[in-house]
């Protein structure tokens, strides 16, 4: 089971600009402009941010799907091994 905040991610940018809320609306993450960022920038992070519960599900089906394949695509898995781990705390 993962440790992260369960349930779907979004962002409104007109409510709450560059933050990323829960299905409660309880931040997540906030994406403040840096520096040397852009608008669009500090919005495309926000969007990746706000889509990453979904992604690792899908990671997650994903890997299943290839795991159970006679010709499986080794470089595939692996790939999606290391992503999820990572998205799930291990190495």
């Amino acid at each position: 089971m993962s440790k992260h905040t369960q349930g779907k991610w979004s962002n409104d940018d007109k409510i709450r600009p560059y933050c990323v809320v829960d299905t409660q609306g309880l931040l997540i993450a906030n994406c403040y402009l840096r520096t040397t960022g852009s608008d669009e920038e500090a919005k495309a992070n926000t969007r990746l941010i706000a889509a990453a519960p979904e992604l690792l599900e899908a990671c997650k089906q994903v890997l299943t799907v290839e795991q159970n394949r006679v010709y499986k695509n080794y470089a595939v898995v692996y790939t999606l091994e290391q992503a999820i781990a990572k998205a799930e705390g291990g190495k």
